[in-house]
């Protein structure tokens, strides 16, 4: 999944509010000063005099607009249904097209149309879902759909594994990646998937393929595999390159995956790995965390989109009521938009917009070298 900046801010904030803010919060005077094209501070109606009740109107739609809908299923700890850990009608849908046989695809720019494993998969258990919450009846056929695809284009890999390979070249930061390759985020959303449509038909070979789906967690990434490490822990990599990338999400769904297979199987190997990635998550939590604020995009450093930062925080409150360890739900609340103030909106906005293009300047840079060499 590739985080796309976030909007600039919507235009109407005035001189006034800027005002209050910058001598509320000199800590972030320059770098708002400097951002001209996120805060716009040309006058407009609405504001001027009093305009209290505008005011807040706009104060409100500029924090609703770091906020995305994206929520926790309490229905997951069911481990005999079908709803997934998380639920969205929108999150990864304005990526898809379809296919004539209803199943997703993404037409990416430069590449072409192709099949994401992780895609289908998180459509068929956002059917599952809303069947399971009662939202719609027909969400059941999507899990079929997309279940019976994945077991199709299940590969044999390493090992005996079953992997869901990328079928084109990706170029992730610094790192890249030549097809075919695996993602922690397809293994995982495929895993979950798997299991939940075993659950509705009992097919074993869906249980099976599942089951050969987690062996890749076992492997590094210099072997084909997934793991990598992260200071003295171990991380399970949405982008299995080096330079790592570290992201969030796509390690989280990894486990997910492993999850959810200890539950079915009980196996204590399936329960080890997913230990042990969260262990790698538990020990690095500050490097994905922005002032208590906000979630990074890994290793790229700049903040998440308010798509993947509401993501980020939902992930944590499944891990917490997974665990029950107090440090997920303590970052689920840094990271929750529902929790920031109005100052804290707009410096968020500001350092997305430093951090995003600090990046873009590095990789500008990092294209010139190669190309003079």
């Amino acid at each position: 999944m590739v985080d796309r900046a976030p909007p600039p801010l919507r235009p109407g904030l005035q001189s006034a509010i800027i005002g209050e803010l910058l001598s509320g919060c000199p800590g972030i005077s320059n770098l708002l000063q400097n951002c001209s094209d996120v805060v716009s501070v040309r006058p407009g109606p609405g504001l001027t005099g009093d305009g209290g009740t505008d005011k807040l109107m706009k104060r409100s739609e500029l924090i609703y607009a770091l906020n995305y809908p994206v929520e926790f299923v309490p229905e997951s700890v069911d481990k005999t249904g079908l709803a997934y850990h998380v639920y969205s009608e929108r999150l990864f849908f304005s990526l898809m097209t379809f296919t004539r046989e209803g199943l997703p695809v993404v037409d990416y720019p430069g590449i072409g149309v192709r099949w994401n494993p992780a895609y289908v998969a998180w459509w068929a258990l956002m059917g599952a879902t809303a069947q399971a919450l009662g939202k719609d009846k027909g969400g059941i056929e999507r899990l079929r759909s997309g279940a019976r695809w994945l077991i199709e284009n299940a590969k044999e890999g390493d090992n005996g594994s079953a992997c869901w390979f990328y079928s084109f070249r990706w170029r992730e930061g610094r790192a890249v990646l030549e097809p075919p390759w695996i993602s922690s985020i397809s293994q995982g959303l495929g895993i979950s998937a798997l299991l939940r449509a075993y659950r509705e038909n009992g097919d074993g070979e869906y249980l099976d393929t599942a089951v050969r789906a987690a062996v890749p967690f076992s492997v590094d990434i210099g072997k084909g595999g997934l793991r990598s490490s992260f200071g003295d822990a171990i991380m399970y990599e949405e982008y299995p390159a080096r330079p790592c990338s570290r992201v969030l999400d796509g390690s989280v769904f990894g486990l997910l995956g492993l999850h959810d297979l200890y539950r079915r199987t009980g196996d204590k190997g399936h329960q080890e790995l997913f230990y042990t990635g969260l262990e790698g998550i538990g020990k690095n939590m500050e490097y994905w965390n922005y002032r208590d604020k906000w979630s990074r995009y890994g290793a790229h450093r700049y903040l998440c989109s308010p798509m993947y930062n509401k993501l980020n925080s939902v992930l944590m409150k499944v891990l917490h009521g997974i665990t029950g360890d107090d440090l997920f739900r303590r970052y689920a609340g840094y990271w929750d938009p529902e929790n920031i103030s109005f100052f804290d909106s707009v410096e968020i906005r500001a350092a997305s917009f430093m951090t995003l293009n600090l990046l873009r300047a590095r990789l500008i840079k990092t294209m010139v070298v190669r190309e003079e060499k």
